[in-house]
């Protein structure tokens, strides 16, 4: 099964009914909706938190797909372990800088 490829994003607006809807949409056409949440049950705050990282879920999969890649691949077998274990960081940092703010 394939996901609906990313970028995503995380919106909050004000529903008709009941106050706000948090959705994960895509980018490249606001037309799909990947899901709603339900911001009675969970709060405005924790909605938001769950749907920003919803929305990374692309962009996070993309980084891993690429760290395996390179040690596949062979890329880094001529790197010495500090370079390798800075690029680790590096990747992870940035994809959870993207899920959490």
């Amino acid at each position: 099964m394939k996901h609906t490829k990313g970028k995503w994003e995380a919106q909050t607006y004000p529903a008709i009914y009941d106050g706000n809807e948090v959705t994960v949409v895509d980018v490249a056409t606001t037309e799909i909706q990947i899901l709603e949440l339900n911001v009675q049950h969970l709060g405005i705050q924790q909605a938001e938190a769950n749907a920003k990282l919803i929305a990374a879920a692309p962009e996070l999969l993309e980084e891993f797909e690429y760290i395996l890649h390179c040690f596949y691949k062979g890329d880094l077998k001529d790197a010495d372990e500090h370079y390798i274990k800075s690029a680790i960081i590096s990747i992870c940092n940035r994809a959870i800088k993207k899920a959490t703010s």
